[in-house]
C-alpha cells in the first residue's frame, strides 16, 4: 500500500504514551503517531479525555499529515482531529436541538459539551432563554457544570486553526 499525505486511513492503536497514540495503518507496514494535539475534539481538555479513554486494539480513522524519510526511518504524523473535523463541519445539524453538558463558566455565558459530537461550543448569555438581559443573566446564573441543556448550533467554523461552535438555548 502506498501511503501519501492528505489521505485518510483506518488504523489500529498499537501503543498508547503521554504524549499521544501510535497507529498502525491497514494494510502498510508502519505506525505513525497521532500526536495529543491531533486527536479528536475541540479543545485540550476534550484531546486530553480522548487520550485518556483510547486503548490499544482500537480502531480509529486518521489522516496522514507528514511523512518524514530519513536513512533509517519513515516518521508517519497523523491526524485524527482533521478527519473529525470535516465530519463535524458537514453533518453536525444546524438550528435543530442537541442536547448537551456543561463544562464550564464564565461571566459572559457557558461552554457546552455537545457529547455525541465530541466537541463543546459557547452558550452565549446573550443567547439564552429569557426575555430580558436581567432574565438571561439570571438564566446563566442557574446553570451549573454538570448541568443537561438543549441547544442549537447556529454557527461553526474554523478560525485559528480551532473548530468553534457557537450555540443558543433550545
Amino acid at each position: 500500500m502506498s501511503i501519501k499525505i492528505g489521505t485518510t486511513h483506518t488504523g489500529k492503536v498499537v501503543r498508547k504514551a503521554d504524549f499521544g497514540v501510535f497507529v498502525g495503518i491497514e494494510g502498510a507496514r508502519n505506525t505513525g503517531l497521532v500526536h495529543v494535539s491531533r486527536l479528536r475534539g475541540n479543545s485540550q481538555d476534550l484531546r486530553n479525555q480522548r487520550l485518556a479513554e483510547i486503548k490499544v486494539g482500537d480502531e480509529i480513522v486518521v489522516e496522514i499529515v507528514d511523512i518524514e524519510k530519513t536513512e533509517q526511518l519513515l516518521r508517519i504524523s497523523l491526524s485524527e482531529k482533521k478527519v473529525h473535523e470535516e465530519l463535524v463541519l458537514h453533518n453536525i445539524p444546524i438550528d435543530e436541538v442537541i442536547p448537551g453538558v456543561v463544562t464550564s463558566k464564565v461571566e459572559y455565558g457557558a461552554f457546552v459539551l455537545l457529547p455525541g459530537w465530541y466537541v463543546s461550543g459557547l452558550l452565549h448569555v446573550s443567547r439564552m432563554t429569557g426575555d430580558s438581559s436581567r432574565a438571561q443573566s439570571n438564566n446563566l446564573a442557574a446553570l451549573e457544570i454538570g448541568d443537561e441543556v438543549d441547544v442549537l448550533v447556529t454557527e461553526i467554523g474554523i478560525n485559528d486553526n480551532i473548530l468553534k461552535l457557537k450555540l443558543s438555548q433550545a
